[in-house]
């Protein structure tokens, strides 16, 4: 018992010594830790919260005590510090904060001339109030009420329900305290007094998060084929945080850790290290739960994957680069060649030099609405994202009659009492230079369809088979390309040749073997074996491969019976023949047993990697909005606890909208969904959000900041270019042979049988003779080559 005579409880005593007194008026003391020896001073949740997160050497089991305490609930009178549903109440499982069907206790019931109700539990705290039949029939007004005291329980519920509001809505806790809020609270109802911002931002928030906390860690228990996702971001305090995600296709990411990196060097064994303390965070030190790590691609995240995958730890999992990471890279790329640079750069100056001036953005405004062209703002490039390129251009050519209407007039030219005008290299461009305008146009027509593959495939139920698809689709619209009147040849041509490097680059025997076990396409993923395309024989060696990494018992049986599956698949006979869009849900109704089926379990494997890092980003967006002027302070532990609880809600949103049959995710465009071609209205809208539209004040004068935009502009542009020249040298992608694979001249896949893709039409394959062998039943080492030549 504590020296003020409360109890302490027994995770506490039982995890903690208690030491000095603390030299000051609070009467606290100082505990030691008995599994680590660390000293902490006892107030809050501080020893519960150091077990279950700080202690390196605590158990599960005593994380877990310490997690089940903070969640437990506390209903005592006075009290604001309440959990969800206490360990000893019953329930399997503690309940997590979110979406509640649970109403307050409120009972009616019908009494002839009105109706009683009933709050509150039994004896002396039921409060009974007399309403007329008329208000309990749902016409009741907030002045017909006679206000009653709450219970405990109810004062928990409603704290509970704040809690969540100002976490989603991103509000700060100070609000809590805003004198309007609490008139508001008063007016409503009388009787509630809200907790305090300290009670909130401590108490109840450690309370909310265990619980969130546990119910994470207790679905990762029970998922499988997961993929681990891991990715830098620098924070508003410039601090070097690393995040790491969950994810399943079609399935709402959880969030492993946060992690703070400021001051250490981000090598690829330090990223190894920052993946298992990730895993031991939520109890998945055994990493037997995920089956791929999927990353960004430059030369540490490179580094990585292969420790990762030679880790005898993690030997099993196969490793991805972000597969919309390079979609971009092909853009900025093609972007580097000198002329499409200097459209880009032209582009630039224009757009920074309106959306920098505040009265020629505002005139040029005008004159588009005055010529009704309906376009809203001009679109700035940001540095990385070399898609809102085509983005740009797009926005620079909707005003081309705006813009030379307002710089043929005088006053844009010539300066008239010293007020300001259009900057030189903006007249230039938009009148003067002949070749800027087609050649704008030639690179919006390039970058278009290759901007349709970035946003069609960043949805949450996007596949490696998508993947694949998406850029064949691309590759078959990029080879129809020819040079019209006024186009540059030479760029024509250097855009179909960085496509070609880039796409033998991309589409790995992984992505092939994916696109392959499409039950849809795998014509199409054999179309050109005997040319310069994937052969069956790839296939089945790559499948073989994958089955040989994972290590299963009786390795050689498996891979005999993987064969024999993959022998009745090439030939579209059985259970395999037919086929849909949905490829995981086409390979979970096969009425195969997957312990003697390997090519069941391993399609289902593959179709549920995910194989983008959209996911992070969508993190790092969030964490960017939990980070507000406000809340620009918050600690890598408070930040994480608020980024999961937000992430938490944002899941029970999804699974109620996926419930209620509401559309759960961006509609994208993939095998035969979308109807009509170019870039979405959708996915304009999804990439404006990357942009900050400058609203435009037309006030004549000479304090004109355009050209320090257009300076400022043209310097990132040039370190965005500089980056891409450093990460293309990483890649290598420039040493990647494609002599006999130039995927444009329909050396890899017929381009023919994509309209039969499209219409959702089942093509068998040409057939492979296979004979099968007897099966082994040992667990000796194999041979790949020696398994399929003994097949046959």
């Amino acid at each position: 018992m504590d020296p003020g005579g409360r109890p302490v409880a027994h995770v506490i005593s039982d995890n903690f010594k208690r030491g000095e007194k603390k030299q000051d008026k609070s009467g606290r003391y100082f505990y030691e830790c008995k599994t680590c020896s660390a000293i902490i001073e006892h107030r809050d949740n501080k020893l519960l919260k150091h077990l279950a997160h700080n202690c390196a050497d605590a158990t599960p089991s005593q994380k877990t005590a310490a997690l089940r305490h903070l969640g437990s609930a506390s209903h005592k009178k006075g009290k604001t510090v309440f959990g969800v549903i206490p360990p000893e109440s019953g329930s399997a499982e503690p309940v997590a904060g979110g979406i509640v069907n649970a109403q307050l206790q409120q009972h009616l019931s019908d009494t002839g001339e009105g109706a009683v109700v009933t709050v509150g539990g039994q004896g002396e705290n039921v409060v009974a109030v007399r309403a007329s039949k008329k208000r309990a029939r749902g016409s009741m007004t907030l002045d017909g009420w006679i206000d009653y005291p709450l219970t405990d329980e109810q004062i928990h519920e409603a704290n509970l329900r704040l809690f969540r509001f100002v976490v989603s809505a991103n509000i700060p806790f100070t609000a809590v305290d805003n004198h309007y809020f609490i008139e508001f609270l008063a007016f409503i109802r009388p009787m509630y007094e809200s907790p305090t911002r300290y009670v909130l931002s401590h108490s109840i928030f450690d309370t909310e998060l265990a619980n969130i906390f546990l119910s994470d860690r207790e679905r990762l228990r029970n998922e499988k084929f997961l993929t681990f996702l891991i990715d830098g971001w620098e924070d508003a305090l410039r601090r070097s945080l690393y995040g790491s995600l969950a994810a399943r296709v079609g399935e709402f990411p959880t969030l492993l850790s946060l992690e703070d990196l400021t001051g250490g060097r981000a090598t690829a064994s330090g990223l190894l290290d920052v993946m298992k303390r990730a895993l031991a965070h939520m109890d998945q030190e055994s990493g037997e739960n995920f089956i791929a790590v999927t990353t960004d691609n430059p030369t540490t995240m490179q580094a990585f994957r292969r420790l990762a995958s030679s880790d005898a730890n993690y030997s099993w999992l196969l490793t991805f680069a972000c597969f919309l990471h390079q979609t971009n890279s092909i853009i900025g790329e093609i972007v580097s060649f000198a002329p499409a640079k200097a459209i880009v750069s032209k582009n630039t100056t224009i757009v920074s030099f309106f959306n920098g001036s505040h009265f020629w953005g505002g005139q040029l405004m005008k004159t588009a609405e005055d010529l009704k062209l309906g376009a809203r703002h001009l679109r700035q490039n940001v540095d990385t994202r070399w898609y809102a390129v085509s983005l740009q251009s797009q926005s620079v050519i909707a005003l081309r009659q705006a813009m030379t209407t307002l710089c043929a007039r005088g006053d844009a030219q010539r300066s008239t009492n010293g007020l300001s005008v259009v900057k030189k290299a903006v007249v230039n461009a938009v009148l003067r230079d002949e070749s800027f305008w087609p050649l704008n146009e030639q690179l919006l027509r390039i970058t278009k369809p290759i901007v349709d593959v970035i946003g069609n495939l960043e949805a949450r139920s996007c596949t490696l088979a998508e993947c694949a698809l998406e850029l064949i689709f691309c590759a078959r619209t990029v080879s129809k390309m020819v040079a019209e009147p006024g186009d540059d040849p030479a760029l024509l041509e250097h855009a179909q040749t960085v496509f070609s490097r880039r796409f033998a680059f991309m589409i790995t025997p992984i992505h092939a073997l994916a696109l392959y076990l499409h039950p849809m396409c795998r014509a199409l993923a054999l179309s050109k074996a005997t040319g310069g395309g994937f052969s069956y024989d790839l296939m089945l060696k790559t499948a073989l491969g994958i089955v040989q990494k994972w290590r299963f018992k009786k390795g050689r049986a498996v891979a005999k019976a993987l064969i024999a599956d993959m022998e009745e698949y090439q030939a579209c006979r059985g259970v395999f023949a037919g086929g849909q869009t949905d490829a995981y849900t086409w390979w979970t109704s096969r009425p195969l047993i997957r312990s003697e089926h390997p090519l069941r379990v391993l399609a289902e494997m593959l179709h549920s990697i995910v194989p983008h890092s959209a996911e992070i980003e969508r993190l790092f967006s969030q964490l960017g909005g939990v980070q507000t002027p406000k809340r620009c302070n918050l600690t890598v532990e408070n930040f994480e606890g608020l980024g999961r609880c937000r992430s938490h809600y944002s899941r029970q949103l999804w699974e109620q909208d996926r419930k209620n049959g509401k559309s759960a995710h961006r509609k994208h465009a993939h095998m035969h969904t979308r109807e009509t071609p170019g870039i979405n209205d959708e996915l304009v809208r999804k990439l404006d959000e990357q942009f900050t539209p400058v609203e435009q004040v037309v006030v004549d004068g000479g304090d004109e900041k355009g050209d320090e935009e257009v300076d400022y502009a043209m310097g990132e542009l040039e370190k965005g270019f500089a980056k891409l020249t450093v990460r293309l040298a990483e890649e290598g992608v420039d040493k990647v042979d494609i002599t006999n694979r130039d995927v444009l001249k329909g050396e890899m896949f017929d381009f023919s049988l994509l309209d039969a893709v499209k219409r959702g039409e089942v093509l068998n394959p040409y057939e492979e003779e296979a004979e099968i062998g007897g099966a082994a039943d040992s667990d000796e080492e194999w041979d790949i080559d020696d398994v399929v030549q003994g097949s046959r």
